[in-house]
């Protein structure tokens, strides 16, 4: 018997008709949620960018703010009987948002010396950003109270070095960083200081920065000068007993007294000669030595002028004349003879005796080394560094106060405007006054 099969139609399969809409809901809903994402993002990356703007902006009117002040104080040369120290001004309105600036005295009275530097600090405000900066004012240059009232200021740092340096009549003075393994006698003005030895005056830090004088004063001391050559000088030694305006063993005679040399790359100057009543203008390749180191008296021709400008980057400079005398008869040479008088006397005489030690302004340009000042040393003036100095052993350094009233040529007191190397940026809150 045979078996009967039924033709059986083929099954369909079918999904639920919910399964279909609940798809739909999720890629519908993953749709709405990237386009919310992707709104919200950028939203942020707007925010974000106009918080830069604001910032940006901010920090603008800050920089315009001290514009703002710079231009207010040299239109106006009794400005500081119109704002007060630490008081700012007026908002003042620029493009989208507002500046203000504000004088700092550093003892909080603007009126009481035309010649105290101050700062400006200038505030910037647009949109929810503030910015604040700041510049140091150089009022004036060889005031009391300045560069010419310091026995020595570096712009660079200072080191004393196991020894005693006695500063007197003024502070022994740094923008940088002054660290102190030995003893100051006297005062000491300084951005920082690490004390491991003694002050014994008073530590003024952080201490309002001192311009360094132009360095164009150098070329203009030049222009003044006769020029003596190096390769003239035996063994590289300035060794003639005596120079001066009126005697010049080397060429000829300068009427100020003014000589200029230049010391090639590599070769030392060795300052020997046992009197210079003048002025000595010193150019310096990188690897040149410079030495001071023998009993020696130096002043310039005339208050009217520096004593030593020396100019280089890389130089070794060393000021370490020992303090022993120099007697003319010791020495076989009369040292203030007719045109070279001695505390205004003059003779054909070997009796005389000098103290050895340097006297008047020295000037040294010096960024990329440090001057060094020796064991012994005397100085009557002021040594002002473009770069770093170290001390070693004991030295006398005397302010002196005629530098002050009546300054060199090319140091005289002139309002010189903000101290490049002091801009900072600043934090709110604004200080209150001292």
């Amino acid at each position: 018997m045979k078996s009967k099969i039924k033709n059986q139609e083929p099954r369909i399969a079918r999904h639920p008709r919910g399964a279909v809409y609940v798809m739909i809901l999720i890629v519908g809903s993953l749709t709405v949620l990237i386009g919310l994402t992707s709104l919200q993002l950028t939203r942020v990356r707007n925010l974000s960018t106009a918080g830069t703007v604001f910032t940006d902006d901010a920090r603008a009117l800050a920089f315009a703010a001290i514009e703002h002040a710079l231009a207010t104080i040299a239109a106006n040369e009794s400005w500081r009987g119109s704002y007060t120290s630490h008081v700012p001004t007026a908002s003042m309105t620029l493009g989208s948002g507002t500046f203000r600036w504000m004088p700092l005295d550093p003892d909080g009275n603007l009126g009481d010396d035309d010649a105290e530097n101050f700062q400006i600090w200038g505030i910037g405000t647009s949109g929810a950003s503030t910015q604040v900066y700041s510049v140091w004012y150089q009022a004036s240059a060889g005031t009391s109270g300045d560069v010419l009232g310091t026995v020595m200021h570096a712009s660079g740092d200072i080191g004393v070095n196991s020894s005693m340096v006695a500063a007197i009549g003024g502070p022994l003075s740094t923008n940088g960083h002054l660290a102190v393994n030995g003893t100051i006698g006297g005062d000491a003005d300084a951005l920082t200081a690490t004390i491991n030895g003694t002050v014994t005056g008073t530590l003024t830090m952080p201490a309002p920065p001192k311009a360094i004088p132009p360095v164009e004063i150098f070329d203009y001391y030049k222009s003044l000068a006769t020029t003596i050559e190096h390769s003239n000088l035996a063994s590289g030694e300035l060794s003639a007993p005596l120079l001066s305006a009126a005697v010049n063993p080397y060429g000829a005679t300068n009427s100020n007294g003014i000589y200029y040399l230049h010391v090639p790359n590599n070769p030392t100057l060795r300052v020997y000669t046992h009197r210079i009543k003048g002025t000595l203008v010193i150019d310096a390749d990188t690897g040149a030595r410079i030495m001071f180191d023998q009993p020696i008296h130096i002043e310039p021709h005339s208050p009217e002028f520096a004593a030593v400008l020396i100019r280089s980057s890389g130089c070794t400079i060393e000021l370490n004349v020992p303090g022993a005398n120099i007697d003319e008869a010791a020495v076989g040479h009369n040292l203030n003879p007719d045109g070279t008088p001695y505390q205004g006397a003059v003779d054909g005489q070997l009796d005389d005796i000098y103290p050895s030690e340097t006297n008047g302004l020295f000037h040294i340009i010096n960024p990329s080394d440090n001057t060094e000042i020796g064991t012994g040393h005397i100085h009557n003036g002021v040594i002002i560094v473009e770069g770093g100095a170290s001390m070693w052993g004991e030295s006398t350094l005397t302010a002196d106060a005629a530098l002050v009233s009546s300054p060199p040529q090319g140091y005289a007191p002139r309002r010189v405007g903000p101290i490049p190397t002091s801009w900072r940026r600043e934090k709110l809150p604004l200080p209150s006054p001292p």
